[in-house]
């Protein structure tokens, strides 16, 4: 499974040159069980999404404000501001309405939910504005349609950690599409058989020769 917090990073990186700092969360297995647990469970999250993170969080909010990301922002907020402050009844209010009916371990496997759509959501908005970043800075003369369609196959592959267990010029060698029009869609060929099995070597190309043979024939 992808590391949401890790490829947003990364598309961070690729867009302005500059590292994300963050402390990746611990995903607790099992759940907490008591208060004192749920509470410094959403004492961590509050803290990378509310501090450690917040720049980065409100920039990709400003690019597209998603409804997973805001909901999530309000529920670490309240739940923690609940523990925090006393005299905040609304958090409090928030806080008992969040645990009626649900275990601690429930309580804290529906904010650990919450949090993995909002993060979700924040990878896939850093990746879009990166596609768009490099199109933009796509000089004349460029093929862009071409351009964003590789940028985006590009993309595709860092969200999912893909790394072709061959180079993409051996593959190309290998169907005979070096710098022939079917050079794109092969390509995508190759990283769907990468995803699907663990052949490398001569297996590896063996299975993309055969899988593009009978999707182009």
């Amino acid at each position: 499974m992808t590391d949401p917090l890790a490829a947003i990073a990364h598309n961070k990186l690729i867009c302005t040159g500059v590292a994300m700092s963050y402390e990746a969360p611990i995903d607790p297995d099992p759940r907490p069980g008591t208060e004192a647990a749920f509470d410094a469970l959403v004492t961590q999250y509050y803290k990378l999404f509310r501090e450690g993170i917040r720049t980065d969080v409100a920039f990709l909010r400003s690019v597209e404000d998603s409804p997973w990301v805001a909901s999530f922002d309000n529920a670490v907020y309240q739940l923690r501001t609940a523990k925090q402050h006393d005299d905040n009844q609304g958090a409090k209010t928030f806080y008992a309405a969040w645990i009626r009916d649900r275990s601690w371990e429930e309580a804290a496997d529906a904010f650990l939910g919450k949090s993995a759509k909002a993060l979700g959501d924040l990878e896939r908005i850093s990746s879009l504005h990166n596609v768009n970043l490099r199109r933009q800075r796509l000089g004349s003369g460029h093929d862009v349609r071409a351009a964003v369609e590789q940028f985006c196959v590009q993309e595709i592959s860092a969200a999912h950690n893909i790394t072709l267990p061959a180079p993409y010029y051996e593959i190309l060698d290998r169907l005979g599409l070096l710098g022939k029009r079917g050079a794109r869609a092969a390509l995508l060929v190759a990283y769907s058989v990468c995803a699907a099995t663990d052949l490398t070597g001569e297996a590896f190309l063996q299975r993309v020769e055969e899988t593009w043979r009978v999707g182009s024939s």
